[in-house]
């Protein structure tokens, strides 16, 4: 197989990740605008916003509206066990407030209650040193809550000996004012949110959960022990195939992913990566379009503009591969 060539984009951002590993460009500094990163590259500003969506991708780089693209410090992350109910990190510490309510609404169906059952809520929060990681809400019934006696050290599935079964379902989405103002995050920047039920021997609904985490300073970590019959399955139905990334490896070569589902944190990442590819080819096309709409087109912006068509060709066909593939 012939070897990928860098494109304009990968060179741009191989740059500047350089600069920030090495230690140039330091946590918090401000990087040039887009016009002066495109005119000391000698590339059109679409192609440095392009190598700066890669970065920002990364995490090495994060975008302040009307003020810049700055260098973002190294984040610490922290592991959420599946089943477990309790993030892991070095120097986590817990605060927990406990209130008495009644149950409605969204909780209400989590739990399976009557309304206006009465439940006690744990609002929960961890932090490392001054700075929060996590924040949860916890509820459970209150004919229930006395045995809990939620901890620091167990939170928050400190009575796993009542529960039988625990299910979890996570989503990767914007944060509401409440956990952003808790986080101490913006309201742009993704959260990781797990919904956990905890059910006893009898079936019953002991414990509703609602974890939200920084996506990009978190990783939750589920083990599954399948039994022979669905492992015999899964061999004869699951398709050995290998995910084409939207980005190249350092010496210029394709890169691929084995995963067994679309959830990863890596898949949301390649998700994201592929939607801003084909946004910018689309304003690509339209500023080529506009170009050559023109009577007499300048042929400098002429040029720059079939430089940008044949990279945005090149990365709309690897995202077209690539979903090729996954096709059923």
């Amino acid at each position: 197989m012939t070897p990928t060539v860098p494109t304009l984009r990968d060179t741009i951002a191989e740059d500047l990740r350089t600069q920030i590993t090495a230690g140039h460009l330091k946590p918090g500094d401000r990087l040039p605008s887009e016009p002066k990163l495109a005119t000391h590259y000698k590339v059109s500003t679409p192609t440095v916003r392009q190598a700066l969506a890669l970065l920002q991708a990364e995490g090495l780089i994060e975008k302040t509206h009307g003020k810049g693209n700055f260098v973002r410090a190294p984040l610490r992350r922290i592991t959420y066990t599946g089943g477990a109910g309790m993030p892991f990190a070095p120097d986590i510490q817990t605060t927990i407030r406990t209130t008495n309510l009644r149950a409605r609404g969204h909780i209400r169906t989590l739990l399976k209650v009557p309304p206006n059952t009465p439940l006690t809520e744990f609002d929960c929060t961890t932090y490392e040193g001054e700075t929060p990681r996590s924040v949860a809400r916890i509820y459970i019934p209150r004919d229930l809550a006395p045995a809990a006696q939620l901890a620091s050290s167990s939170w928050p599935g400190s009575w796993d000996a009542a529960r039988t079964e625990t299910r979890e379902t996570v989503t990767a989405r914007l944060p509401t004012r409440e956990e952003a103002s808790a986080l101490r995050i913006s309201t742009t920047r993704t959260v990781l949110t797990i919904t956990s039920i905890a059910l006893n021997s009898a079936g019953r609904v002991i414990e509703a959960a609602l974890l939200a985490f920084p996506s990009d300073a978190a990783d939750a970590v589920f083990t599954t022990h399948p039994t022979l019959k669905e492992r015999g399955d899964r061999q004869m139905t699951s398709r050995d195939e290998l995910r084409l990334l939207p980005w190249s490896g350092p010496d210029g070569k394709p890169c691929f992913l084995s995963t067994d589902g679309d959830s990863s944190r890596m898949s949301r990442l390649a998700d994201t990566l592929e939607r801003t590819y084909l946004d910018q080819a689309a304003e690509v096309l339209d500023r080529a379009i506009e170009l050559l709409s023109l009577p007499k087109p300048d042929p400098v912006a002429l040029h720059a503009t079939s430089a940008d068509l044949t990279e945005a060709l090149g990365q709309v066909l690897r995202v077209a591969e690539s979903r090729g593939r996954r096709l059923p």
